[in-house]
């Protein structure tokens, strides 16, 4: 049998954390490594939890809250500016020309699509 026999139903607990923008996938390993994760009151002991929706999920004994629908905007990256979060050198980067680009009520955002050079989307 094939995966395109059984298609998988739902995602990783890892990647449905990280969508809710609880943390990075890499990071929310980590935290079910600590025993941080919880599904009702059982301990999620593997990164490799299938689930449809994160209800009863919980994280440090608080509730994690669905995310948002994804929303895309195109935003053409202006030279010189970097694509990340923060830059420890302090060069510039996409997050400093979106504050003032985006709506107020645009939620998180994360880079998409493209590579550094390019035009990239960003996804809400």
């Amino acid at each position: 049998m094939t995966d395109t026999d059984n298609p998988r139903s739902g995602d990783r607990i890892a990647k449905l954390l990280a969508r809710a923008g609880i943390a990075s996938r890499r990071e929310v390993e980590r935290m079910i490594a600590d025993g941080r994760v919880k599904i009702g009151e059982e301990v999620v002991t593997t990164p490799n939890t299938v689930l449809t929706s994160l209800r009863g999920v919980s994280v440090d004994g608080k509730a994690v809250k669905a995310p948002d629908p994804a929303r895309l905007f195109l935003f053409h990256k202006p030279a010189g500016l970097i694509t990340a979060e923060r830059d420890p050198a302090g060069r510039p980067t996409i997050y400093t020309a979106l504050r003032n680009a985006l709506p107020a009520n645009a939620g998180r955002v994360m880079p998409i699509g493209g590579s550094t050079s390019t035009p990239r989307g960003c996804c809400c």
